[in-house]
């Protein structure tokens, strides 16, 4: 964690000056994502949920289209959100939104599916749905990588995942 705090000043420095500057709906979209990021990361859920808030509304307004990756960013968001709030089943919702988001931008076997899955299969795990967790994991399994060593350390890691569920 010790370079995210600088992090979060150079992305608010850049937000502010986004929004003051040409284009600001573009410039803000480009920042408003990895803001919410570190903010989660550095525990900061207040700023991460204001910030995720902004987002809805870019979307709401019509300044931003849903059915982007910020779209499916901002579900997958969301899903950390309502995870730390105890709402499992709102966290399956978004992570699913993201997933539908990012099936229509880059197909069903696309790479960019990588984290909704894993993410949807840790939470299946935690509510002890093994089977959908399963299910989740070996869909990973069929994801396409352009780069030979990608691909091998995801499906590396979807097997472990897999064999660990054989486990519980």
């Amino acid at each position: 964690a010790g370079r995210l705090p600088a992090a979060v000043e150079a992305y608010e420095r850049a937000h502010a000056a986004a929004a003051a500057g040409p284009e600001p709906h573009t410039r803000r979209a480009r920042v408003l994502g990895p803001l919410v990021w570190l903010h989660l990361q550095l525990g900061q859920v207040a700023e991460a949920r204001a910030r995720a808030d902004e987002m809805q509304a870019m979307i709401d307004a019509g300044r931003v289209n849903l059915v982007s990756h910020f779209g499916s960013d901002l579900h997958e968001f969301r899903a950390a959100l309502a995870r730390r709030d105890g709402r499992p089943s709102a966290a399956e919702t978004h992570l699913r939104a993201a997933l539908r988001i990012e099936e229509k931008l880059c197909g069903p076997r696309s790479p960019t599916l990588r984290t909704a899955l894993g993410e949807l299969a840790g939470l299946y795990r935690r509510r002890h749905h093994f089977a959908a967790a399963a299910a989740t994991l070996e869909r990973m399994l069929r994801l396409e990588y352009d780069d030979p060593e990608e691909h091998a350390r995801a499906r590396r890691e979807a097997r472990l995942d897999l064999g660990s569920l054989e486990l519980a």
